[in-house]
């Protein structure tokens, strides 16, 4: 019997995956180990029963290279003929042999499939093998990026930003805040429904580029995008200037991190200042503003600090409305 499961599943950090693997290993008799080693060990255990299962029709090296391909785009639909190509081309093998590893891995249960699309047989799996592959490759991350960001882009996004949540500044930080400050430049080249899609991409992704992703929105938010032509035009219809249901997500999210909320104030008023539609109460003035205070996600000196800078503005001589 454990003595304070309460402790053990504050030091997993509440993660349930965490927990029962843990737990596992209490019942067994086996001393608990830290949650990076226990990051090590379910990443050797689940590539070493992929090897076992792919070993006849993948090169030992390659089979790694693909299960770490597969935790970048999942999840992934078996139809997605395009996906199977890039990654055979990667792995130099027929694009047959990718369908053929996908059913043996469905077969031997590491991984899974739910509407059609292929997972790993624990979302957390994937996270796992893809955080030890890009700890500190930038170089892979770069190269990844570029292969999967036309055709997978809130696949990859999502996926890098699930491994690498928690760390300390690093690789996948520096690929993305690279990416953010391109679309920043490309603002005025870039048409209304692609901006919004951007914006969307962003939303899993904001503690690895938070101050990025607030330039993204001033620059968004003062530019005059490039008109959809041709059929492009048909299909999406008129052209609707972004509003505060495409920035308010991101603006909440960043706020929430910490340090965050004061820098989140002066980039929604300038917002609200331009009088910006949105269907969604919770992202419009008051609501937005309770949530930069909210105590349930914020800490009591970044509700001290934004409520000062929001007090200093309402007495100044040319008070900003908005403010007051």
């Amino acid at each position: 019997k454990i003595k304070h499961p309460d402790r053990v599943v504050k030091a997993l950090g509440g993660v349930p995956f965490f927990i029962v693997y843990a737990g596992r290993q209490l019942s067994k008799g086996t001393e608990v180990i830290t949650v990076d080693d226990m990051r090590k060990r379910l990443v050797k255990d689940f590539m070493n029963e992929c090897d076992i299962a792919l070993s006849d029709l993948l090169n030992p090296g390659r089979i790694r290279d693909f299960i770490v391909e597969l935790s970048i785009v999942v999840p992934l639909r078996k139809t997605n003929e395009k996906a199977k190509l890039i990654i055979a081309s990667l792995l130099s093998i027929e694009k047959g042999q990718i369908s053929k590893c996908f059913t043996r891995l469905e077969e031997r249960k590491l991984f899974r499939v739910i509407g059609n699309a292929f997972r790993f047989r624990a979302d957390m799996l994937g996270d796992l093998c893809l955080h030890n592959r890009i700890e500190s490759d930038q170089e892979f991350i770069q190269s990844s990026l570029e292969r999967w960001i036309e055709i997978e882009t809130e696949k990859i996004i999502t996926n890098l930003a699930a491994a690498s949540r928690g760390d300390e500044e690093g690789a996948a930080h520096k690929v993305i805040q690279d990416l953010v400050q391109r679309w920043a430049i490309e603002v005025n080249k870039t048409q209304t429904y692609e901006q919004q899609s951007r914006l969307k991409h962003l939303q899993p992704a904001v503690h690895l580029a938070p101050d990025q992703i607030l330039s993204l929105v001033i620059a968004y938010a003062n530019s005059k995008p490039a008109e959809p032509e041709g059929k492009i035009k048909e299909w999406i219809g008129p052209d609707i200037p972004l509003d505060m249901d495409d920035y308010g997500p991101l603006l909440i999210d960043i706020g929430r991190l910490p340090g965050y909320a004061i820098r989140v104030v002066p980039v929604a008023l300038n917002l609200f200042r331009k009088r910006l539609g949105g269907m969604y109460v919770c992202y419009k003035l008051t609501k937005l503003f309770s949530s930069l205070v909210d105590p349930f996600t914020h800490s009591t000196e970044d509700i001290k600090r934004t409520i000062e800078y929001l007090y200093k503005g309402s007495i100044e001589e040319n008070a900003d409305p908005y403010i007051t």
